[in-house]
């Protein structure tokens, strides 16, 4: 409280205020001069002169000496009030006029240099030294001025050195990635280029910052990672593959994702390369095992396929109806291992681009109908309700390799049957898009439906849902993804929803040419 009231005392507000009262004061002291000025003027009028010849005149008496004497000491009297009162007023002026004078220089300095320091601490701090502190004692509005701005700074220093402390943590982790990452600015130029990209591409970072990769499509590498990044970046994540030949060969997985500010802007996006080299040749040699078992497996499968024909069929004599059946569920055992090794030579042959597509014009409906007509039985068999649902007028004919639409067709129509339970519902649904340009095929099941948390996985190999495997043990869970990459290699689209417990549906686009 004490130091308040002494802040309120050394006001500017109370300095100025003392200025100005003290210049009031000139004009009462110059009025004063002027009044003590026409007194004078009216005694010299009005009251009787003090001259002894005037008088004498006057009165045309003459005054004896006693008289005399008394009004020269009068008039000397008169003469020296008069006098008295202007050296009085001509002093209280000057010593007025000298305060004023002295007072206002003194605050102006006073002022001026708590200012000049407030300017100097403005300076330095505008040229990034948050270190300088303004010294001026909070005894005025200046001083508390001053003491807030050296708050502003300490929190601008507190806050700059947290900054610092998170730029070099955030340059530790991202020097220290195991995988390659680039940064690029708003305009597409690139911000940043850890270690590990600098190696992969074998080039220095400093020779890359500033720059757009088209700038630097001259590099080869650079010029292929120009190819593959979608600009702008505007999908939240997406990969491809990037095969580089120099400074050594490698395998990278490019995933691309946007940059967003708080306030949701897109400031740039980053590029990571994640180097695949050893999973890549590892998936190779799976490929190539599979590829070697499949085929070992295939001939002595067909050739025990051909004997379980032969004896049920009786070519090698009569049986009974107990044998019959017996060799009928192993005639069934043999043709599901016939089904997963054909799926795993596909699934090689996808992953060694050795997939071959036969293309020619057919009717998708055709298509359609033969594979529904290959699992009718078991339709009747579950007592599932079958509905197909196509358009009046007959489809445009479509440029499609028969068989491995075929193929994927009845995978996704096997799924629904198989994992829909008696009495259950599948519908297949044939339509042509609104713009005429594509076929689309819709597969509606009231099954098991897939579980959300295993959707993602659905289209990649081996994968098959839990409640899946507890309804069905057997499958090879390689079908969804033969379907996909034959979907998309005829440059169609697939995708589904589904509810655990509720079923799925499965949707396929193919392009009409």
């Amino acid at each position: 409280m004490q130091k308040e009231k002494f802040q309120r005392k050394s006001s500017i507000f109370i300095k100025i205020l003392l200025i100005f009262i003290i210049i009031s004061l000139l004009p009462g002291i110059v009025s004063s001069f002027l009044i003590i000025s026409t007194y004078e003027e009216i005694i010299h009028k009005y009251v009787p002169s003090s001259d002894i010849e005037t008088i004498e005149k006057t009165t045309g008496e003459i005054l004896s000496p006693l008289e005399k004497e008394s009004l020269k000491k009068i008039d000397e009297e008169l003469t020296l009030s008069r006098q008295n009162a202007k050296i009085q007023a001509i002093l209280t002026l000057f010593l007025v006029a000298i305060l004023s004078i002295f007072t206002s220089v003194l605050i102006s300095r006073n002022l001026n240099r708590s200012l000049k320091k407030l300017v100097k601490g403005t300076e330095a701090i505008s040229r990034g030294n948050l270190d300088f502190k303004i010294k001026i004692k909070p005894t005025d509005e200046i001083g508390e001025l001053a003491d807030y701005f050296n708050q502003m700074t300490q929190n601008l220093r507190e806050t700059r050195n947290n900054l610092l402390t998170e730029k070099n943590r955030t340059g530790a982790t991202i020097t220290s990635l195991i995988d390659g990452l680039i940064m690029f600015d708003r305009e597409s130029k690139i911000a940043l280029v850890n270690p590990e990209a600098e190696v992969m591409f074998g080039i220095r970072a400093k020779n890359l910052i500033g720059k757009t990769l088209k700038e630097l499509t001259h590099l080869s590498n650079l010029n292929k990672l120009s190819q593959l990044i979608e600009r702008p970046v505007k999908r939240a994540l997406f990969k491809k593959e990037l095969f580089l030949k120099e400074p050594i060969e490698r395998v990278l997985e490019i995933t691309t994702t946007p940059v967003i500010d708080a306030e949701g802007a897109n400031i740039g996006f980053i590029v990571v390369l994640h180097d695949i080299t050893r999973e890549k040749a590892i998936d190779k040699m799976k490929s190539e095992f599979i590829s070697i078992t499949a085929h070992q497996l295939r001939t002595p499968l067909s050739a025990i396929k051909w004997c379980f024909q032969m004896v049920i069929e009786g070519d090698l004599g009569e049986i009974s109806k107990e044998q019959k059946e017996i060799l009928q569920k192993g005639y069934l055992s043999n043709e599901r291992m016939i089904k997963i090794v054909n799926d795993l030579l596909n699934v090689s042959r996808i992953e060694e681009g050795k997939f071959l597509y036969n293309l020619s014009l057919v009717s998708l409906e055709d298509i359609i109908k033969n594979s529904i007509k290959d699992l009718e039985h078991t339709i009747k068999e579950k007592h599932i309700g079958f509905t197909l649902l196509k358009p009046l007028t007959p489809l445009p004919n479509i440029t499609v390799d028969s068989q491995k639409i075929s193929l994927a067709f009845q995978n996704l129509l096997a799924n629904a049957i198989q994992y829909t339970p008696k009495e259950g519902r599948v519908i297949v649904i044939v339509s042509m898009e609104k713009n005429k340009e594509k076929i689309e095929v819709i597969v509606k099941d009231t099954g098991v439906g897939i579980p959300k948390e295993q959707q993602k996985k659905i289209f990649t190999k081996f994968f098959r849902g839990d409640n899946a495997i507890r309804m069905q043990p057997e499958g090879s869970g390689m079908g969804l993804f033969l379907t996909k990459n034959i979907i998309e290699r005829h440059g169609g689209k697939i995708w589904f929803e589904s509810e655990e417990g509720k079923g799925s549906t499965f949707h396929f686009t193919l392009p009409i040419k």
